[in-house]
Parts: C-alpha cells; sequence; structure tokens
C-alpha cells in the first residue's frame, strides 16, 4: 500500500519551496493607465474589459525568470478564445489546468494524482523540476512542462498542469494585484523554462503563453480562505527561517501573536489600501483584520477564475475543495480521476488533516471577513465560499 499522508503544516512546506519563486511576482501598470474605483471586483474586472486596461507586468525575484514575453493583447486574446474550437497544433495530451490560489494544497493535489495514476504530471513553472542535464521539458513546444521530465509514465489523454494565474503576490499594493480577465487568463497559460544557452553557456530562462486550445478541462481547487491566509502567512515564516533572521523568527511564531506581528510589520504596505482600489463599505470591514489585502486577492482571484473557465474558455470545470479531502477523501480522489480520465492504479493511505486556523482570528473578524467576501465574491464565487461561514 502507497503511504500518501499529508497534513497542513507539510503541506505549507511543500508549497512554501515550490512557491519560493512565484512569491515576488509583481505587476505594473503604464504610466497613463487611469484606475477604477468599484465596489466590486467582478466590477472592476467588467469595467476593464470594456476600457481595454492592459496590465503590462514583470518577473522578479529569487526564481530563474527574470524577463516575460509580451502579453497577447485584448483583440488577440478574444481571438485565440474565439478559436478554441480550431484543430489542434498537437499531437499527445491534452492540459487540464490545475487552477489555485497559492497555498491551497496544490503541491499535495498533484502529488496525490501522480501517486494514484502512476503518471507524471506538469506545472507552468519549470524551475521547480528539472531532467537530469538542469534543463526544462516541455510537454508542447511552449510549455507547460513535465514534473517529472524523465519518467517514461506520461499520460495520453489529460495532463493535470499546476498553475496560479496572476493576481496573487503577497504584501504588495493594492494596484499590483488588480488583475483584468484578459490578463489574468494569460497568466494562468503563462508558461515559464529553463534551457541551455550555447551563446552565453549558462542556462536560460524563457517564458512562453501557450496556445489556450490545448486546454479542454481545468480543476478549481478552493481552500477555506482564513486557513489559506494563514498559509499564506507561513510561508513568510518559512523564507524568514531559511534567510537565519533570528530577531524576525522569535517575533514571526506559529501563534495568532506572530500572525498579528507580521501583518502589522507589511502595515505601510496595507495602509496605502485606499477607496480607490476598494470600495469604501468593504474597507471598513476589513481594514483592522491582519493582512486583509489577502481577502481581497483571494476573492479577485477566485472570481476571475471562473470567468476564465465558464465565460472565456467554457470549458468543463471540476470544483475541489481542499477540505474535501479530510471529509471524503476517497470519494474526492476517485471523482479528481474520473474528470482526468485517469487511472487508480493502487492503493493509498488516507489523507491526515492539519489543523484548522479560525483561532488567529476573533469572532468579529470572522464576521467582518463574511461580510466582506458577500461583498467582495461574484454569486458563483459565494456559492462556493458560504460554505466556509455558515
Amino acid at each position: 500500500m502507497t503511504e500518501h499522508k499529508a497534513n497542513e503544516e507539510n503541506l505549507s512546506l511543500i508549497d512554501q519551496e515550490n512557491q519560493e519563486a512565484n512569491f515576488p511576482y509583481e505587476m505594473h501598470r503604464s504610466r497613463d493607465t487611469k484606475y477604477i474605483s468599484v465596489g466590486n471586483v467582478v466590477m472592476l474586472c467588467l469595467c476593464s474589459m470594456l476600457i481595454g486596461t492592459f496590465l503590462p507586468y514583470t518577473l522578479f525575484g529569487e526564481n530563474p525568470i527574470s524577463r516575460s514575453p509580451q502579453l497577447p493583447s485584448e483583440n488577440e486574446t478574444k481571438e485565440m478564445v474565439d478559436n478554441l474550437q480550431h484543430t489542434r497544433t498537437h499531437n499527445g495530451p491534452q492540459i487540464a489546468w490545475l487552477m489555485s490560489f497559492p497555498n491551497s494544497g496544490t503541491s499535495y493535489t498533484l502529488s496525490l494524482v501522480s501517486t494514484v495514476s502512476n503518471m507524471t504530471m506538469a506545472s507552468n513553472y519549470a524551475w521547480e523540476h528539472y531532467d537530469n542535464d538542469g534543463i526544462s521539458v516541455p510537454v508542447f513546444e511552449k510549455g507547460p512542462y513535465w514534473l517529472s521530465p524523465n519518467s517514461p509514465n506520461r499520460p495520453s489523454k489529460t495532463v493535470l498542469t499546476k498553475t496560479h494565474c496572476g493576481g496573487y503576490c503577497h504584501n504588495c499594493h493594492v494596484k499590483k494585484s488588480i488583475e483584468t480577465p484578459h490578463s489574468f487568463l494569460m497568466h494562468c497559460a503563462m508558461a515559464q523554462g529553463i534551457v541551455w544557452s550555447n551563446k552565453t553557456q549558462d542556462f536560460q530562462a524563457i517564458s512562453h503563453v501557450y496556445d489556450t486550445s490545448e486546454v479542454d478541462r481545468a480543476v478549481h481547487l478552493i481552500r477555506d480562505p482564513l486557513d489559506n491566509m494563514v498559509s499564506r502567512y507561513h510561508l513568510g515564516i518559512h523564507k524568514v527561517t531559511k534567510q537565519n533572521k533570528t530577531d524576525l523568527i522569535e517575533r514571526y511564531t506559529y501563534t495568532p501573536e506572530g500572525f498579528k506581528n507580521y501583518c502589522d510589520d507589511q502595515s505601510d504596505v496595507q495602509d496605502e489600501l485606499t477607496s480607490i482600489y476598494v470600495d469604501q463599505s468593504v474597507l471598513e470591514l476589513i481594514k483592522d483584520i491582519p493582512c486583509h489585502m489577502d481577502l481581497f486577492r483571494y476573492v479577485q482571484w477566485h472570481n476571475l477564475a471562473f470567468i476564465a473557465t465558464e465565460d472565456f474558455l467554457k470549458i468543463p470545470t471540476h470544483i475541489l475543495h481542499y477540505e474535501d479531502y479530510n471529509r471524503s477523501f476517497h470519494d474526492s480522489m476517485q471523482s479528481l480521476l474520473d474528470f482526468l480520465e485517469l487511472p487508480n492504479s493502487g492503493a493509498i493511505e488516507p489523507f491526515e488533516s492539519g489543523k484548522s486556523y479560525r483561532d488567529y482570528y476573533t469572532p468579529p473578524q470572522i464576521e467582518a471577513l463574511h461580510n466582506a467576501t458577500v461583498k467582495l465574491a461574484s454569486s458563483i464565487t459565494w456559492s462556493h465560499l458560504k460554505r466556509y461561514f455558515v
């Protein structure tokens, strides 16, 4: 029997390691961009589409990606979406996006599916895995990239592919978190690889936006927003620990007090949240909640994920709640495999749930998060999030 246990802390560490490169993700608007004051993230996205807002961006930080391709224009994106039914340019498996806001259980889900199906899966982020020569191996010419490049066991029909899309930067100004449906979709399809350059005699980062006609389905992973926000804090702790910052290690503990300390230290960023970006009534609800901007990012992300799969791509989507692994592990696992048309090749140990982090928030804060989520979420997003507030 294959052992495949996970708990909250292990899950966080797995995702932290794999997201270390994604973590510094930033977006920048052109100087003449006008910001829109709206009370609802979906309205912001729709207004952005109407005025043709385009968000250039840069990837930088600890990851090997130092340059990014120009995203297709709004018209080019619409053409890509309109032509989804055209003849595919590649033979082989089609892509099933595993769409998740960071620290939602992405790495566990990929590992689970790979283990149970005895197949390797894929990721848009090739720096996570290389072949024996340190080179990323693409599924198609422009990505995504195989997680186990040297494995002979590759799915013939559907390859589950990790993508965090866009708008998830941590402790950044809100204007760097805002995405349009167009830019969000293109970030979902952006693959970043590593190749060897004969010219420079060194490894070189490459980035491509691959054709979304290769994507024929999606798994939308959702986690309790309160747990998700605290898990993002644990990512910050993990980085501080790796950097051996003793004073911060003592201040940023795995406790509600450490969480508050961490968020208070980011107040120079959080205080820049104004009604220019978020409706004043929402701001009033969440302004006293630690790391409150992550709620805005979280809800916006899920709003845009539903727009991408339902309105733009119009592809079958399997909604997977991370907590369902604990409530009905085997049913959840088999339902996922059936959706992906992957085999169940063997037994696996039940999922071991970690603790909930609701004690990091006071009851009034949870109520405020509830009310703010209602205001920020689209109807379909709220239908999947309300279970966390009843």
